[in-house]
């Protein structure tokens, strides 16, 4: 009776076969997100094909994405009621106006004291299910409060 053997490259082979075979059926872990802190902040924000700028308060948070190490942020900023600028776009209904709110985002957001000067992209109110057609912004934000959110404890 003839007997079967195997060379070594062949069990190499099979060993890597089995591997690529075990491996499709595996999903890439979830990023685990760490939140380190949460700002109130006060500024001036701008469309960036546009020169007129107008006042904003808003939030926005700090955190970290533990598998790169990489820090993030996102929030929002409304813009303030003024009378006299709500006068000013009645009376002037073509003149360009500042959006009403800004989501901000930034992958490497630096120093998070005093000044910040932040990227994201105006709200338009546009209809449920479409894509927002907002445009890019740049905002000169002033920190008024950080809470520090501490480090949950491992179980």
């Amino acid at each position: 009776m003839p007997m079967i053997t195997t060379s070594k490259t062949g069990q190499l082979l099979a060993f890597v076969g089995l591997v690529a075979l075990i491996g499709c059926d595996q999903k890439p872990p979830e990023p685990k997100i760490t939140q380190l802190e949460m700002m109130t902040v006060h500024g001036t924000c701008h469309e960036d094909h546009a020169n007129k700028s107008g006042d904003y308060r808003g939030f926005f948070t700090v955190f970290r994405d533990d598998t790169t190490g990489q820090r993030h942020i996102f929030g929002s900023v409304v813009k303030q009621f003024d009378p006299g600028t709500a006068l000013e776009a009645a009376q002037n209904p073509s003149e360009y106006q500042p959006p009403s709110e800004i989501t901000l985002y930034d992958d490497d957001p630096g120093a998070t004291d005093g000044t910040v000067t932040l990227h994201g992209t105006s709200n338009t109110n546009t209809p449920e299910g479409e894509a927002d057609k907002g445009y890019s912004s740049t905002c000169t934000l002033e920190i008024l409060k950080t809470e520090t959110r501490p480090p949950s404890n491992p179980k």
